[in-house]
């Protein structure tokens, strides 16, 4: 958190997440992890898998990838570019999970 500038003391306000996730062929590596904050202004309905407005993207895309809606060299670009317009970048629906 530290190399984002975020200090110790609001650590507790984000979430060390992957920006590619892991199913999208996203690394375990430090260059692919970034503070998430913990944002309680949702777009998207909460659920099992989703806990903020990121996984639902997530979700929506690993649905894609599966289908073979999306290619995952396209949808790793548009979420690298920025995973909060990747769903209009694909031209995929805001499903919910």
């Amino acid at each position: 958190m530290a190399a984002y500038g975020v200090p110790w003391s609001q650590a507790h306000g984000y979430e060390l997440d992957h920006l590619i996730e892991l199913s999208a062929g996203g690394a375990s590596d430090t260059r692919n992890l970034w503070p998430e904050p913990n944002d309680d202004a949702h777009q998207y309905k909460r659920g099992t898998y989703v806990h903020n407005d990121k996984d639902q993207v997530e979700a929506v895309i690993f649905d894609a990838i599966c289908s073979g809606t999306a290619k995952l060299a396209t949808v790793q670009k548009a979420v690298a570019t920025d995973w909060s317009t990747a769903l209009a970048a694909l031209h995929l629906p805001r499903g919910q999970r």
